[in-house]
């Protein structure tokens, strides 16, 4: 399998990135956090998606997007096939074949390329574990047991073992059930006695229900006859009564009517008399309404006129104040236009000052604004100045302890593992019997108390070192913390200091201008404006009035003549009321009050015809009402008397004695058949729960019987299983044996290559230290077996890779087609890089694809592709291919 381009979108810290692959060596360098390792997860999740306990899709995708995007295009079998791969779904694979969907992509790939822990364990090396083999014998093992899949089958002796004995709580519990059979088969026997008692005891109510049922039948079908009857007297006796009191009611309406009618007769005689009175009225009430008409129309026509003289005597004296206003308005317009005339000069002279002030005044404002802002913070602009040096100069200090912390991270990091190096090789020459396990010699006393020596005053030097790294790093810590409180400020500061840059400009601007001396023109200029436009407001007023001047004069004509008019209508009006007798107002309101009387006598009167017509016609009513009624009570009693000969013939036949006491037979029945239904019904619903338990003690006894055959069953499986256990133990053991020594074969071949020759092989033993065994790697030197402690720097790391190498062909089958690591050379000296550079180019280099991600710069000369990633803006973008 050959990876060619991989693109990403929205993926971890990756917006758009594209990078192609070659066959050989692909480095993807950069700095710390550039997004290198994304790039790498990338692959795996193309190829075989968001694997539990990897990682979840929320995480991968970048800050503020919504779903990202991986496409990976590779050659496999000498065809080229695309994965697309999406958060938000829509993933698909294409090639010769065509698939959808995460989860049928996986098992194409699994078939295809390679199960998912294969690729993690012979294509896929990850970060640290080539310095985990070389240094930590517990980290090698895990490493070591997770490739070689040796853990799987510890896993399924362990699992099996907790079948087991989940099979043997089983069987306990099956037996515990089993022993519950003769008290079920009992209780099965009682539950069928009860069922058929309870049968017997529903069979006799059912009988006497019969019983009852038909002598209740009897009774309620004389019942019945007696009901009618009853029902027919109870009908009849409100109806009669009814009857009664209506033939009563109608004959008092009658006696009603008939005393209505006569007072009627009296009351029409009396209208009579009233009609004769209002005919001797009549000629004054004439009289009276045409006087009252004369006096409302020349009270409302006086009343017009009088209104109309005062309005014009008003408009008079308006128009003869104006045409007064106009004669003073053209005396005081000359001296108006003087004022003028002076005022324009004065303006012409002033406008360039205000022209120049409006300009200019602005910037004074805003000068005043800032003056004032940086007053009540107690700040100058000299001041501010100040203040945003110690800002730069703080900014810089930052960047020198940033990178003053990274130099002494490194070291520390370096003096740490030199310092676990010496302790172990102390620690070994302790233990040592016999042979140096540093130089391989005959092991000596003085030899092995110089060598301790030597080494504890190495390792003293390194502590103090250590000790003076942290001391170093206090004081560091201590100078960020007073960099980083000065920094705190100076978003504040920015704002200080772009106010008094701006204070600086305006006052350079306004350093030749006298702003007070132009600010006094520029108000003098307003004023004589304001002067101005008032002086031609009033010249213009004036010049109007007096174009009116004729017009009003013409208008005060018009309205005297009016006002004449007006006065001859008045005299026309008071002449008209002396031609009807009158010669004056008061005189007609007399002659009308005196004729009040009558006239409303009269009105009263005036009624009477009306009133008489509606007497005769209400007196026809009553006739008609009266004979009406009449008619109405012969037939009522006509009813009566058929009603009373009914009920007096059913009266005759009905017994209330009997009727009764067929009620209380009714009811006593009625109650017996209830309780005995109630009690049959309780019967079977009681038969019900019994032939349920009995239906429930019946599977109970099935499950026993179940139970019985389980526990026979697990029995004989528990043995058997037992055996496969102990198989499964001893494959263990077996299989772990030949994958250890498929590893050491090609370790050793692969390390003998690097050192060329050197060293004829690795041996990897199980050995027991302090009561715990682990498993060790000794590098085989002319025959003899040396312990790690005994290689040089360089040739460490090269034992480190020729393991993770064969650990990777132990899971490839003998062949490694695709080669990842990531970041193999982090915490390296400088005799250790070179070395893995020298491996990168005379060994890794047959391998047909190797994507390496560092940081390191030397193995840009050992890679045939760079690929160079930095971290802009946040985001990560491929800077150069």
């Amino acid at each position: 399998m050959i990876i060619k381009e991989i693109s990403l979108k929205n993926f971890k810290s990756h917006r758009n990135t594209k990078i192609q692959f070659e066959k050989g060596i692909n480095l993807i360098a950069g700095g710390n956090g550039a997004g290198k390792s994304s790039i790498l997860e990338a692959i795996l999740v193309a190829l075989y998606g968001v694997r539990q306990g990897y990682a979840r899709k929320s995480d991968l995708v970048m800050t503020g997007a919504s779903e990202y995007s991986i496409e990976i295009v590779f050659e496999l079998d000498n065809r080229d096939y695309r994965i697309v791969r999406k958060s938000g779904g829509n993933s698909e694979l294409t090639g010769d074949v065509r698939i959808e969907g995460d989860q049928k992509i996986n098992e194409w790939v699994e078939k295809h390329i390679s199960p998912f822990h294969v690729f993690t364990g012979a294509v896929y090396v990850r970060q640290g574990e080539i310095e985990e083999i070389i240094s930590d014998e517990s980290e090698r093992e895990k490493i070591i047991r997770r490739i070689t899949r040796i853990g799987d089958y510890e896993n399924a002796w362990k699992n099996l073992g907790a079948v087991i004995k989940e099979l043997e709580n089983e069987m306990n519990r099956f037996m515990e059930i089993a022993r519950q059979k003769e008290e079920c088969e009992k209780r099965i026997q009682e539950k069928g006695s009860e069922i058929d008692e309870t049968r017997r005891e529903i069979e006799k109510c059912e009988n006497r229900l019969r019983e009852l049922r038909e002598s209740i039948e009897k009774v309620l079908e004389e019942k019945k006859v007696f009901d009618k009857m009853k029902e027919e007297i109870d009908r009849l006796s409100p109806e009669i009564l009814k009857l009664e009191g209506e033939i009563r009611g109608l004959t008092e309406r009658i006696g009603v009517l008939r005393e209505q009618k006569a007072e009627l007769e009296q009351k029409i005689a009396s209208l009579f008399e009233e009609i004769k009175k209002l005919e001797s009225l009549e000629e004054d009430a004439k009289k009276y309404s045409e006087l009252q008409e004369l006096y409302r129309d020349f009270l409302k026509s006086i009343q017009e006129v009088e209104t109309k003289l005062r309005s014009l005597e008003s408009e008079k004296e308006r128009l003869s104040a104006e045409l007064r206003k106009c004669e003073e308005e053209k005396k005081s317009l000359e001296s108006v236009r003087r004022e003028i005339s002076e005022i324009e000069e004065k303006i012409k002279f002033l406008t360039p000052e205000a022209e120049k002030w409006r300009n200019l005044r602005g910037k004074v404002e805003r000068k005043a604004q800032i003056e004032k802002i940086l007053s009540e913070k107690n700040m100058t602009a000299e001041r501010v100045e100040k203040i945003y040096l110690t800002i730069q100069k703080a900014r810089e200090a930052d960047k020198v302890i940033k990178e003053e912390f990274g130099r002494v991270s490194q070291q520390k990091g370096f003096l740490i593992s030199e310092e676990k190096r010496l302790l172990e090789s102390i620690e070994r020459l302790n233990s040592a019997i016999g042979y140096c396990p540093v130089c391989g010699r005959e092991l000596t006393e003085d030899h092995k108390r110089e060598l301790i020596l030597n080494y504890s005053l190495e390792l003293e030097k390194i502590r103090k070192r250590l000790t003076e790294i942290e001391n170093e790093e206090k004081k560091l810590d201590e100078e960020r913390k007073k960099v980083e409180e000065v920094l705190s400020k100076q978003d504040l500061v920015m704002k200080y200091k772009q106010l008094a840059d701006e204070l600086n400009k305006i006052s350079q601007d306004l350093r030749e201008v006298e702003v007070e001396e132009l600010k006094s023109k520029s108000e003098e200029y307003e004023r004589m404006k304001n002067r101005l436009d008032f002086l031609k407001e009033v010249e213009a007023k004036a010049l109007k009035s007096l174009e009116n001047f004729d017009s009003l004069v013409e208008k005060l004509e018009k309205v005297r003549f009016i006002y004449s008019e007006a006065q001859k209508s008045k005299e026309q009006l008071l002449n008209r009321l002396k031609e009807r007798g009158f010669s004056s107002i008061e005189g007609l309101e007399a002659e009308i009050r005196k004729l009040k009387a009558s006239y409303e006598e009269w009105i009263g009167l005036k009624k009477a015809k009306d009133e008489l017509d509606s007497a005769k016609t209400k007196l026809r009513t009553l006739d008609e009402e009266i004979e009406r009624t009449s008619g109405i009570v012969k037939a009522k009693r006509s009813e009566l008397e058929e009603r009373v000969r009914t009920f007096d013939k059913i009266k005759g036949r009905y017994d209330e004695g009997r009727h009764l006491e067929l009620e209380r037979l009714e009811r006593d029945l009625s109650k017996e058949i209830a309780a005995l239904e109630e009690k049959a019904k309780v019967l079977r619903k009681n038969l019900e729960g019994l032939l349920a338990d009995r239906e429930y003690l019946e599977k109970q006894l099935e499950t026993i019987k179940d139970a019985d055959k389980k526990v026979k069953a697990i029995e004989k499986a528990i043995p058997e299983l037992n055996k496969i256990r102990e198989k499964f133990a001893s494959y263990k053991n077996i299989v772990a044996e030949a994958a250890l020594k498929e590893v050491e074969r090609y370790a050793s071949e692969i390390f003998e290559e690097f050192t060329e020759g050197k060293y004829s092989g690795i041996k990897l033993k199980r050995v027991v230290e302090y009561g715990k065994e682990k498993l060790k790697i000794f590098v085989i030197r002319q025959g003899e077996e040396k312990e790690t402690s005994f290689v040089s720097g360089g040739e460490l790391v090269a034992l480190g890779i020729a393991f993770r190498l064969a650990l990777s062909m132990f899971e490839a089958k003998g062949r490694i087609p695709l080669l990842i690591l990531d970041e193999p050379t982090p915490y390296l000296d400088e005799e250790r890089r070179r070395k893995l550079v020298e491996i990168t180019l005379n060994y890794l280099r047959r391998i047909p694809q190797v994507i390496i991600v560092s940081h390191d710069e030397e193995l840009k000369d050992a890679a045939d592709r760079v690929i160079s990633v930095e971290y802009r803006g946040g985001v990560s973008v491929v800077a150069s291919q």
